[in-house]
């Protein structure tokens, strides 16, 4: 009973799939492939039929590969190939690409072998983009608590590191939002981020932990002197005047500060600290205070 006359009854459905569609008899040879297959292997359409699927499979991969269809045909449930979640075809050009490849089997007079083949670029594409959503703020396009996070804790796997987490706080704000809406206040607090990211190094970090509230790594710093420079800079350009739609207003920040590895070893304690010591600074009325000197005054 010949198979490939019947596929072509459903060949124009598989050719709407956005995934590549596989199907292999016994001999290992294909049978059937979709556009989208011919695609992700770079191929002509048409092309793969009648070949054998080693032509999909790079040298150094066969071994792999017929240890898993080995392991496939003891157990033959619908699998992922492969504990891991990405193997390796590879093109007409002879390059290699990732995929993922799901597999069953079916009978049509002899056992065939229905393969679903996912494009790991894509897949991998996908996964940086959503990454960079969970990473990012919304409003400001500034990276956001799990951006520094994730930051921090890159950082103090590094051997003899020193860094400063600062807390930036803005005051004056709420009456921005009061007077003149919150539509006003969202371009404020974007004016906000460029003036930060202009004012800081190449190499720092700052984020929009949530409503008026920033954050700022400092990396590869521990000494005071310099880190009070920057944060008077941070102090002075967010005071400078804002210009948004037809009003004219100032706000300005409180800034804390705490240390790794003396104030924290952890996002969560370094940034407790720095909160601790920008609200000391705030009701101060200083500015800025690093959460050592605030602690040694609260004694």
């Amino acid at each position: 009973m010949e198979i490939n006359s019947n596929i072509q009854h459903f060949a124009d459905v598989f050719d709407l799939l956005h995934d590549g569609v596989v199907i292999i008899n016994e001999e290992s040879h294909i049978v059937f492939a979709n556009a989208s297959c011919h695609r992700i292997f770079d191929y002509e359409d048409n092309a793969l039929a009648g070949n054998p699927l080693s032509i999909l499979i790079p040298s150094d991969f066969h071994n792999q590969h017929h240890d898993h269809i080995k392991v496939y045909m003891n157990y033959p449930k619908p699998k992922l190939m492969s504990d891991r979640s990405i193997l390796f075809g590879i093109n007409s050009h002879g390059e290699k690409v990732p995929v993922t490849i799901s597999i069953s089997a079916f009978f049509y007079g002899k056992k065939y072998y229905f393969a679903v083949i996912r494009d790991g670029a894509a897949i991998n594409r996908q996964y940086e983009q959503e990454k960079i959503r969970a990473e990012t703020d919304s409003l400001t396009h500034l990276g956001n608590r799990n951006y520094l996070s994730n930051k921090l804790v890159k950082l103090s796997e590094k051997q003899d590191q020193h860094f400063a987490v600062l807390f930036i706080d803005l005051d004056k704000f709420k009456p921005v939002n009061d007077e003149f809406g919150h539509e006003v206040g969202d371009q404020a607090l974007q004016i906000v981020a460029k003036r930060l990211s202009a004012v800081l190094r190449s190499d720092d970090v700052v984020v929009r932990i949530g409503g008026d509230e920033f954050a700022a790594l400092l990396c590869n710093i521990s000494d005071k002197t310099a880190i009070t420079q920057i944060t008077q800079k941070i102090i002075h350009s967010i005071s400078r005047p804002m210009h948004v739609q037809q009003s004219v207003f100032s706000i300005s920040a409180s800034i804390g500060c705490a240390l790794y590895p003396q104030d924290g070893l952890t996002e969560k304690e370094l940034l407790k600290k720095s909160d601790n010591a920008m609200y000391h600074a705030k009701s101060q009325g200083t500015g800025f205070n690093f959460y050592e000197d605030s602690y040694k005054e609260d004694k």
